[in-house]
């Protein structure tokens, strides 16, 4: 089974075989990879990297990458099979490991997206809209962007959903409800620290 094209069509079964016979490094892979994705979604309309150089760009890319997909992944995969276990889940670390790698394959799509956009319009992409403007973008390719970045997020949550499900033995909606409690959870821990961040930079 080839999880690359199945994940959209059997994300049961695809996370079922990737258990199965592929490796935990696989899932690490597939986390690094899939982490471009949001580091360059994340610095998009941002302002963060105006002035710099190409290539110091480059560098911040390819050396965030690896490391926030690792920490994505090990974070990740404990904190599903906590949580899941605390609503009477089965699942082992090991088996989270290896399942959660599925669930980075949709953000692979999102990495020759947001290369094609950066070709096409360069700095652009990454300066910060006027207080008067939706995006720096044209309006109809920043929709288009936007529609596919929505696409591929809720498949995700689908993705996410199903194989937290698989892992522990019980429904895709509880397996969701593992996602809410989780995201919540560290939505209310970041909130002090976006006050504390924001603090310092008014200062």
């Amino acid at each position: 089974m080839n999880p690359f094209l199945n994940i959209w069509f059997k994300p049961k079964e695809t996370t079922n075989d990737v258990i199965e016979n592929k490796a935990v490094g696989f899932s690490i892979m597939l986390f690094i990879f899939s982490t471009y994705a949001n580091v360059l979604g994340g610095l998009q309309e941002t302002g963060f990297i105006d002035g710099w150089s190409p290539w110091l760009v480059i560098l911040l890319v390819l050396l965030a990458g690896p490391l926030l997909g690792i920490i994505g992944f090990y974070v990740g995969s404990w904190l599903y099979t906590i949580v899941g276990r605390w609503m009477n889940g089965s699942g082992s670390l090991q088996d989270m490991r290896k399942a959660i790698g599925v669930t980075a394959i949709p953000n692979l799509v999102l990495i020759p997206v947001y290369l094609i956009y950066i070709a096409l319009y360069g700095e652009v992409f990454f300066q910060r809209p006027a207080w008067n403007e939706f995006s720096t973008l044209p309006a109809v390719p920043s929709l288009i962007l936007n529609l596919i970045v929505l696409v591929i997020g809720i498949w995700n949550i689908v993705v996410v959903s199903k194989a937290i499900g698989v892992v522990h033995g019980f429904s895709s909606w509880r397996g969701l409800g593992v996602s809410l409690i989780i995201a919540v959870s560290l939505g209310i821990l970041a909130i002090p620290i976006i006050f504390v961040i924001t603090g310092l930079m008014l200062a």
